[in-house]
């Protein structure tokens, strides 16, 4: 804050709670702005501790963002950023703000440059919020007429809020475009300068001594700050000894000369030729780009009747009903430019009195200062600050500016015409964060909750089954509001086709691919249906067989959106309250899936229900085969039949084993089991199939049936074949053959 203070030195991390006066001490403008700095310190910590970053009291939440006629428009109402209250006291327009003042482009550009896009991009609006340090200048009300027109007492500091909208990328991968802004959070670290003083490069022969430290004669408050951003080779600073306090009001500009309201109360706090000066207004602190510097000009001769400034350049010209004012700065000789004192690349840069500058390496945005207090008592400079952390270098003072997430705004019809944009063809998504009343926090909010689904969450599911059921979910409330596919969201997550060996594991890249199913509701139920276009669901199957080669399965994710779906409850309208949590289920084959704990639920107005599970190519019967392709008989002296052995083969005996069929499934058979028909062809006489049906249970993939051997058909061999099908396709069969050689009848002498 450009102010005229003779320090500031609030710290946090002191942990100061107050200032306390003693009697019969001297009182300091710093110790009251220290006590104003704890005073915000802890209110704004306090309110991001209850409340958050962000938000909205309910009932009473403004910037809501909604499109009338073209028009971008936000309503009345209160908002917490970053612990400051921004408060609109009447519904606003986006073309029309006091602190947005020639936006890059207007909201009907720029909601024109969103239906150019053909929906490949989102307006992402924001509220964009910092404070500002203000003198009677700025408003007028803070003079007090009993004391004359020129005097000035004190100052304020204020929260400056504007709606602010750009251009975004439209699709995300992680989570909706709400989302996507809220993760938006860079913040570059401020720029570091280090202050120190040396001895004086005067060479008066009278002192015996030259002398060292700070030799000015006042006690001054110097403020260091970057004009022009760049790095430390191209950035340039303006200085001044006042902390840049010495500001006058620019009447009117012509030429070079600039006629002001004052020139200052005396030669110290004044104007006179050969300074510099920096001339801007209001332009420059809300313009798109906030908080820029003004121009800065060499003041070539002053007239003092008619308090003129005459420049030796010709004055851009200024806005003088916005503000505009002319501020002193100290920099002088050949360094000091119209573009500011370059950095120095690292060196030390001289001010005056002794005093020297350095920066690191770093960042530097204009605006970005560092104040040093010099005092002539001690002839030397407070730097490192006190109660900072010692170090030579320190962290530059930067306006805070926080953006808000407000609202994205996406076409909302696929018939995109710019007739649109006096239409209102286009989708808000309330991005903003609302909070209850402490009152209100133990009771729950009315809200509609997921209640059953069709599907198992983080199971397996085939596309034949997903065809023939479709997806469900039971609510508690019955639904009132319209559905369609842009509120219940299905996300096919597939391995792209690109040169990957089938081998390589884990899957590094899987591709979202949405699938638009027909979605209707009955009371309480939400369904969707995959269309049964046989084209479709084989390019679908071809892509899940595609899937296979990794050993793996497509994710598919269900989203529901839950401040898009409502019913009514009682008399009030009630959204989806779709949030769950998850708990570890251990499935049969001993592994573990994530279920979700329903009802959903966590006493919020509106939250997304989010579920996933896993697709597979069309669940089929793969194999059938007997667990050897040939058997051979034993009997005993009365020809009933003991052992059943394999042939034997070259250096291996025959061995006794039990005759099996076994069945294989494509994947592994879903909830409730699969089941597998099976039919021998052979002397039934000889054998026989144990049962004529398996259920492969859920989960597994493999299923048996045994070979009951009935009788000895003598020394002969015997074919037989075995032929099996899935009860859901009969048709689609699988058959196999293996052989029964019987032994020799036994002689049987009486």
């Amino acid at each position: 804050m450009r102010g005229d203070f003779s320090r500031i030195r609030f710290n946090p991390a002191k942990n100061y709670t107050a200032v306390l006066e003693q009697q019969g001490r001297v009182a300091l403008d710093a110790d009251a702005n220290e006590q104003r700095d704890i005073d915000s310190y802890l209110r704004t910590t306090e309110t991001v501790d209850i409340i958050g970053e962000y938000g909205g009291p309910e009932g009473d939440d403004g910037f809501a963002i909604s499109i009338n006629d073209g028009k971008l428009q936000f309503s009345a109402g209160r908002y917490y950023v970053d612990g400051l209250l921004c408060e609109a006291t009447s519904d606003g327009d986006f073309d029309s703000q006091p602190f947005l003042i020639q936006p890059e482009y207007t909201a009907a550009e720029l909601l024109r440059m969103l239906l150019d896009t053909q929906g490949s991009s989102s307006l992402l609006v924001w509220l964009e919020v910092w404070e500002r340090f203000v003198t009677a200048r700025e408003d007028s009300c803070l003079l007090e007429p009993a004391l004359g027109q020129a005097a000035e007492t004190t100052a304020r500091r204020q929260t400056v809020w504007r709606v602010v909208a750009e251009l975004g990328i439209s699709n995300q991968l992680n989570g909706s475009c709400c989302d996507g802004m809220y993760r938006q959070r860079l913040q570059l670290l401020p720029p570091k300068m280090a202050a120190q003083t040396n001895p004086s490069s005067d060479t008066c022969g009278c002192d015996p001594v030259a002398s060292s430290g700070y030799v000015g004669l006042e006690n001054q408050l110097y403020r260091v700050e970057i004009h022009q951003a760049g790095d430390v080779s191209t950035a340039t600073f303006k200085w001044s000894r006042e902390n840049g306090s010495v500001v006058a009001s620019v009447i009117s500009v012509q030429g070079a000369d600039i006629s002001v309201d004052s020139l200052g109360p005396d030669s110290n706090l004044g104007f006179a030729p050969n300074q510099w000066v920096e001339i801007s207004d209001d332009s420059n602190l809300f313009g798109p780009d906030p908080n820029v510097s003004g121009a800065l000009y060499q003041i070539k001769s002053i007239d003092i009747a008619n308090r003129t400034l005459t420049m030796f350049t010709t004055v851009l010209p200024v806005d003088t009903t916005k503000n505009a004012r002319v501020r002193r700065w100290d920099q002088s000789g050949t360094s000091a430019a119209s573009n500011g004192v370059l950095l120095g690349g690292g060196a030390w840069v001289a001010l005056e009195n002794g005093i020297e500058v350095s920066f690191q390496k770093g960042t530097f945005r204009a605006g970005d200062a560092w104040t040093v207090p010099a005092r002539a008592a001690t002839g030397a400079i407070e730097w490192p600050p006190c109660g900072s952390n010692g170090e030579l270098y320190q962290f530059a003072h930067r306006a805070k500016i926080t953006r808000a997430p407000l609202a994205c705004i996406t076409l909302g019809t696929a018939n995109i015409t710019y007739t649109h944009l006096q239409q209102g063809g286009f989708q808000v998504s309330d991005c903003r964060r609302i909070f209850p009343p402490l009152t209100g926090l133990t009771v729950a909010k009315p809200a509609m909750h997921v209640t059953k689904t069709s599907w198992q969450n983080d199971s397996l599911m085939s596309i034949d089954q997903l065809a023939a059921n479709g997806l469900e979910v039971d609510l508690d409330v019955a639904l009132t509001s319209p559905v369609s596919a842009a509120v219940f969201v299905v996300t096919m997550e597939i391995v792209p086709n690109y040169d990957q060996k089938p081998t390589q594991n884990p899957i590094a890249i899987r591709q979202p691919l949405i699938v638009d199913g027909a979605i209707t509701s009955a009371g309480n139920t939400l369904s969707w249906q995959v269309a049964k276009n046989p084209q479709m669901l084989n390019y679908l199957n071809t892509l899940l067989t595609t899937e296979a080669r990794f050993n793996a399965y497509a994710r598919v994710r269900v989203r529901l959106l839950g401040n898009r779906i409502f019913g009514v409850s009682g008399s009030n309208t009630v959204y989806l309250d779709g949030e769950t949590f998850a708990v570890a289920v251990t499935q049969a084959d001993g592994s573990q899936r994530l279920d979700l704990q329903l009802p959903s639920g966590n006493n919020d107005a509106a939250a997304d229900f989010e579920s996933w599970f896993y697709l597979s190519a069309a669940l089929v019967l793969k194999s059938v085969a007997p667990n050897y392709a040939a058997y051979t008989l034993v009997v005993n002296a009365l020809n009933v039949v003991t052992a059943v052995q394999t042939i034997a083969t070259a250096g291996i005996p025959p061995q006794t084993v039990s005759p099996l069929i076994f069945v294989t499934l494509s994947i592994p058979a879903p909830a409730g089991g699969a089941t597998v028909n099976l039919s021998l062809a052979g002397n039934a006489q000889v054998a026989v199939l144990a049962a004529n049906s398996v259920v492969i249970p859920a989960g597994s993939s493999t299923g048996q049936v045994a070979i009951t051997v009935k009788s000895n058909p003598g020394p002969t061999t015997i074919s037989f074949t075995v032929t099996a099908a899935l009860s859901s396709l009969p048709n689609d069969t699988q058959t196999a053959t293996f052989t029964i050689t019987g032994a020799q009848v036994p002689i049987i002498i009486r």
